[in-house]
């Protein structure tokens, strides 16, 4: 049986990942019925792979349950309206009882599960690089069980610290209207042409608005550019670091 990983070892943002296209999948929507289908459909299989005994005696546990209120009609006098709602107890906790299971099921993970699902899941380049170092690390033929761990504890703390810089970046950029400085600069030019160019008074006088604006961008980017270099420097380290660890590890694999 392959070994399970939860929420401690494995990123959450690879779990909610996950719930969202459960979720989207349950609703029917066709982004997940049509390019993603065939992944999602191995990662059932490799769900029900995983649980699959745990699945069955949900199934059949019903039979013996409801089985027994015949018996206790004939032992107990029991009116049938009483039995008819004893009936409906046990079926609505029969169904909890599932709900439950299920809900239990999507806090752990294998390694199976995971290699089906990427295809079909929306990830970073950050996340995509991190679940290929997980299966590998996984995967890994020459690391024990605690070995793994520590390395998924490395990994998960990689990622966080990535996810993190990719929000101040993301913020950097929406505070200069989310345009890279090179976007900027051919912006600026371009007002700068239409404000020379521009025949009508009242035109030249807006296209110079707009280009005070653009130029205030600009120079709030250029504020910034060392600041997101050093991120971007620091990205592109932890994306290194992660290619670096598949291609150590994807080799050792068990099979």
């Amino acid at each position: 049986m392959l070994e399970q990983y939860s929420r401690e070892h494995i990123h959450p943002s690879i779990f909610e990942a996950i719930d969202g296209l459960n979720s989207a999948a349950l609703a029917g929507e066709t982004a997940v019925a049509s390019t993603n289908m065939k992944a999602y459909n191995a990662y059932n299989s490799a769900w029900f792979a995983a649980h699959w005994k745990g699945f069955t005696a949900w199934a059949v546990g019903i039979i013996p349950t409801i089985g027994t209120i015949p018996f206790l009609r004939g032992v107990i006098e029991m009116p049938k309206p009483a039995s008819a709602g004893i009936f409906f107890v046990v079926l609505a906790a029969w169904i909890g009882a599932g709900i439950y299971g299920w809900e239990r099921t999507k806090k752990d993970v294998t390694i199976r599960e995971l290699e089906s699902i990427i295809p079909a899941l929306e990830l970073t380049e950050s996340q995509k690089h991190y679940l290929s170092s997980v299966i590998a690390v996984l995967g890994s033929a020459i690391l024990d069980s605690e070995q793994k761990k520590s390395w998924l504890k490395a990994l998960y703390q990689a990622l966080d610290n990535a996810l993190g810089l990719e929000k101040i970046h993301r913020d950097m950029r929406q505070m200069i209207g989310g345009s890279s400085h090179t976007e900027l600069l051919a912006e600026v030019d371009s007002l700068r042409v239409k404000v020379g160019s521009a025949q009508d008074q009242m035109a030249k006088a807006t296209y110079a608005e707009s280009l005070r604006l653009a130029e205030g961008r600009l120079s709030r980017s250029e504020g910034m550019a060392a600041q997101s270099e050093r991120i971007e420097a620091q990205l592109e380290l932890t994306r290194q670091t992660f290619l670096q660890t598949h291609e150590s590890l994807s080799g050792l694999t068990v099979g």
